[in-house]
């Protein structure tokens, strides 16, 4: 271990996700923060230099709770984010909406963009695709079908969407963590689906237009909790852990 440090404001504050630059020169952290803000919750992100020193602080949200889940670093040296909104895009029936945001290298917003499916849509990773726009997935409530469903949207390098695809079954809980963006151009998802007696690891591939090409499902004991690719050789690879690591060729 070369060095730990502690960000602690008074509030109820956590990180949810990390992102090393390119140059290697540092991190970026994004995460929520009821310490500082607008709201009762805003998104917060903070670069660390690779020692772990501060560089810059900053949040992003409105009066009501906002949550950064994800954060990437884009080919332009900014940055992406996803996540979901309480206080921008919502109608009286929606408890909140996925959010794209869009940030230069120092932190401030270029553009942020709100999407509504459901009841509530929370946006729990996003990927710069090859032809320089993102592709983003997460998970919603549908009220009516008493179920949480799948939401992939396909956007261009400004927000605007391309394409959305939703996958849903009544009387089901299912969760995605992680999406990729695969060597011919289409995308490769990660998470769990709710079973009998317990849930059920599941990955997923969808074409470039958001098509499933095929899928499946590991029975085992304790679902896939992250996502991480590997490239040993000219070929894909993917790893998964959860309570277990094993490795899977696709």
């Amino acid at each position: 271990m070369k060095w730990i440090k502690k960000f602690d404001p008074p509030g109820d504050d956590f990180g949810t996700h990390i992102e090393r630059s390119v140059e290697g020169d540092g991190y970026v952290i994004v995460g929520i923060t009821s310490s500082y803000g607008a709201g009762r919750e805003d998104i917060w992100l903070i670069k660390v230099d690779e020692n772990g020193n501060e560089i810059w602080n900053k949040t992003i949200g409105g009066k009501n709770d906002d949550e950064g889940k994800w954060i990437q670093q884009t080919t332009d040296g900014g940055y992406i984010i996803a996540g979901w909104t309480k206080s921008y895009g919502i109608t009286k029936d929606q408890k909140g909406c996925g959010w794209v945001i869009k940030i230069d290298g120092e932190g401030n917003e270029i553009w942020n963009r709100t999407f509504k499916e459901g009841s509530c849509l929370i946006l729990e990773c996003i990927t710069q695709t090859d032809d320089g726009g993102y592709i983003a997935i997460g998970n919603y409530l549908d009220p009516d079908l008493r179920a949480q469903g799948i939401c992939v949207i396909k956007l261009d390098k400004y927000g605007n969407v391309k394409w959305k695809g939703t996958y849903i079954e009544e009387n089901r809980f299912h969760k995605i963590y992680r999406i990729i963006q695969s060597r011919d151009g289409g995308y490769v998802v990660a998470g769990y689906k709710e079973g009998y007696g317990h849930d059920t690891s599941w990955i997923f591939k969808l074409d470039k237009d958001g098509n499933t090409v095929w899928e499946t499902t590991f029975d085992e004991e304790y679902p896939i909790r992250n996502f991480f690719p590997l490239y040993p050789t000219n070929q894909r690879w993917w790893i998964h852990s959860g309570w277990m690591v094993f490795v899977a060729k696709v």
